[in-house]
């Protein structure tokens, strides 16, 4: 699994808030979201993926999920380097949108927000 450090490196565009896009702000530097990108690896632990980013939903609306599982803040681009790391496929949802989809097998999302955080 690669850390939060080495997917900067190899990511140097994606922030606190995501891959470039969306509205137009400040973006924190993802290297400020370890203790996120920790929880969103804790709860991606034994994450059961697909071979291709086919997800419904994005990983904005997975960040919430995780957020409300492990009882703190996850920003986008902590929940999405936590997708890498955990080698889950990810695509872009768009040129212009700061979010990604993600290749996790239908049910573990909602199997995984059912357990208590570890």
């Amino acid at each position: 699994m690669l850390t939060l450090h080495e997917i900067a490196e190899r990511y140097p565009e994606l922030t606190g808030g995501g891959l470039p896009g969306g509205e137009p702000h400040v973006r924190p530097n993802i290297l400020d979201h370890q203790a996120e990108f920790d929880a969103a690896m804790r709860f991606l632990n034994g994450v059961k993926t697909t071979s291709k980013a086919d997800s419904r939903s994005s990983s904005y609306a997975l960040k919430g999920l995780v957020q409300g599982w492990a009882g703190q803040y996850v920003s986008n681009g902590a929940m999405i380097a936590a997708l890498i790391a955990s080698g889950v496929p990810i695509a872009r949802v768009g040129d212009d949108s700061p979010n990604v989809r993600f290749g996790i097998l239908r049910g573990w999302v909602q199997w995984r927000t059912k357990r208590y955080a570890d």
